[in-house]
């Protein structure tokens, strides 16, 4: 062992002695992951005389391999006589503080960084370093630091991007981590311990670029191809928007001094711009190319003749970038140490992976101790406490908005986080089209909106009544009042209580139609709205069996309510439009499907 595993008390800061103890483990191993931030240590300590294992108690910190990792469990096994130790980066003791308010304005990555960790509610001997230029604005309210730092929205990370690193205290977010020192491994069918996964899923060797307002390249040729089409089956072809690639001479195209787009005062300009961004998907994206990973078993490697061909992968660090050579394919690689596990004992690592890195945001999880035993439970009340918590959760996001961007062109309204619609994140854009927000930037993907067309698209639509022409599942068609039940109903009501119920409800029009002199059109609606009502309120709970006589009831009531007025007591525009409408209500029918 090349250096000390020592145990220090949980509130230590210094860190300048030995600590409590120095613990004698059978098995310490910290594993790390550029995806999801995990890093933490895994260890098996003896319970024996040396009586060191009494010092492991939650809540102190273990450090090995020099980095300092906070106890979070431990579990006793009488049969293998062991203590079993979880721990995690000292880094994660900041998801337990908290920041109340931090108001970032123009301020780059450095900055603002510090901002963030400068904002928590109490002190702590974190330090923070970012190489990231760019300006953005951030406001966190009332969020764990963690999730402000590396969270899926509103947080550093998904403003300014960057990837986390942790030595201790001193903590990083910067453009990239890791070298590229020139290392190159010659994948062969013999390299036992190295296992490698070529992913085809995703290459694209072909684009059809596509600009602002549909600008394409010319008819003869409008792609773009790798200069790897060649070395698959046949070309792979998918098309990519360029929404801020405009000419001026395209049918929607509107000057507008705040928009940051490209404008090109020639096709051929805009056309030479979309050729050089699809280019640059092959060049810098590497679109056309497999994702690789490469998993490295140490332990089996090292007992082959070409574990002195990839010996260097004994130094890489998380990040570093590694070149593949992959003879079948012709091409090299360049992959990135995005995993290992290392065993602190003997020094070195067990395994590690080189792959493709794609980033995920750290996600907070919340927790809850009821769980539902069975499926006996009352619908009405769950989704009464469902829909409380909705209205409660949206009354309180609308209550605390954080400062926006109002901004106004000849075609449309947005409302962003950024005053550069090509910087913002998240954002709302309301046009002749319809409103729809987007949380990925200006060009969308757009999540949740409505269209002209009346279509509404959301994640979670909760509601207490829904109206409307077409309900699908129970399908409701209210012009012609065509109600398909899909589902036995549990409990009905007596025929007589549902011809009292539109009685009631014809009662009420009836008295608040005699007090009012309306146009033919408002009769009309109200007429309509009445018979609905009536209709709805009717089959709410009804039995299979009576829906067709209490329809009949409908037409039978309203001719006698209707009959009772002449052109003595109403003006003859209401006279006929009620005439009119007392002739489409007969033609309203229920049609009842079994159920089950």
């Amino acid at each position: 062992m090349s250096s000390f595993i020592r145990i220090y008390e949980k509130n230590e800061t210094k860190f300048n002695h030995n600590g409590l103890k120095t613990l004698h483990p059978t098995s310490c191993k910290i594993t790390r992951n550029l995806h999801d931030y995990t890093y933490e240590l895994d260890m098996e300590h003896p319970i024996d005389d040396s009586n060191a294992w009494k010092e492991i108690i939650e809540g102190r910190i273990i450090k090995a391999n020099g980095q300092y990792f906070r106890i979070f469990y431990t579990t006793t096994s009488i049969i293998d006589n062991s203590l079993t130790v979880y721990a995690k980066h000292i880094f994660f003791d900041l998801q337990n503080n908290f920041i109340e308010d931090a108001d970032i304005i123009a301020k780059n990555g450095n900055t603002s960084l510090g901002q963030l960790l400068g904002s928590t509610a109490f002190k702590h001997n974190f330090t923070s370093y970012s190489d990231i230029s760019g300006v953005n604005n951030l406001r966190c309210v009332r969020k764990n630091t963690l999730d402000a730092l590396l969270g899926e929205s509103e947080s550093f990370i998904s403003y300014w991007g960057g990837e986390f690193d942790a030595d201790n205290f001193n903590i990083k977010i910067v453009n990239q981590i890791g070298k590229d020192n020139g290392y190159t491994i010659l994948y062969g069918k013999n390299l036992t311990g190295l296992k490698l996964e070529v992913d085809y899923t995703e290459i694209v060797t072909r684009i059809r670029p596509i600009g602002f307002d549909e600008i394409e390249l010319s008819d003869d040729n409008k792609y773009v191809d790798s200069p790897h089409i060649n070395d698959y089956a046949m070309p792979i072809i998918k098309e990519y928007k360029y929404e801020n690639v405009k000419w001026t001479g395209s049918p929607n195209y509107e000057a507008d001094e705040d928009d940051t787009a490209t404008i090109f005062n020639t096709l051929e300009e805009a056309q030479n711009e979309l050729r050089r961004l699809a280019n640059l998907e092959f060049t810098n994206g590497e679109v056309d190319l497999p994702k690789i990973t490469c998993e490295i078993n140490f332990i089996e490697l090292s007992q082959t003749e070409e574990y002195k061909d990839v010996k260097f992968l004994e130094t890489v660090s998380l990040g570093d970038v590694v070149t593949i050579f992959h003879r079948q394919l012709g091409i090299n690689i360049k992959a990135r140490c995005i995993a290992y596990v290392y065993d602190c004992l003997l020094d070195k690592y067990e395994s590690i992976t080189i792959g493709s890195y794609q980033k995920n945001f750290f996600k907070e999880t919340t927790k809850t101790n009821e769980k539902l035993e069975n499926n006996d439970f009352d619908i009405s009340e769950q989704f009464q406490s469902v829909y409380a918590q909705s209205i409660s959760k949206m009354t309180d996001i609308m209550n605390n908005a954080m400062n926006g961007y109002v901004v106004l062109s000849n075609s449309e309204i947005l409302i962003m986080d950024s005053p550069n619609k090509l910087e913002a994140k998240n954002i709302w854009r309301f046009n002749s089209s319809g409103i729809a927000h987007s949380s990925s930037g200006y060009n969308g993907e757009y999540t949740v909106g409505m269209t002209m067309d009346g279509c509404i698209n959301g994640a979670l639509i909760t509601a207490g009544t829904i109206k409307g022409d077409m309900l699908e599942a129970s399908t409701i068609t209210t012009r012609e009042l065509a109600v398909e039940i899909q589902t036995t109903i549990a409990t009905a009501m007596t025929e007589e209580k549902t011809q009292a119920m539109i009685t009631a409800n014809l009662n009420t029009f009836e008295s608040n139609l005699s007090q009012t002199y309306i146009t033919q059109d408002e009769a009309s609606k109200q007429i309509q709205s009445a018979t609905e009502v009536a209709v709805e309120e009717a089959t709410q709970e009804i039995v299979n069996t009576s829906v067709e006589r209490a329809m009949a009831n409908v037409n039978d009531q309203l001719d006698n309510k209707l009959s009772k007025y002449t052109t003595d007591t109403l003006n003859p525009a209401l006279q006929e439009a009620m005439n009119e409408t007392l002739q489409d209500s007969k033609d309203y029918t229920i049609e009842v499907i079994g159920g089950y």
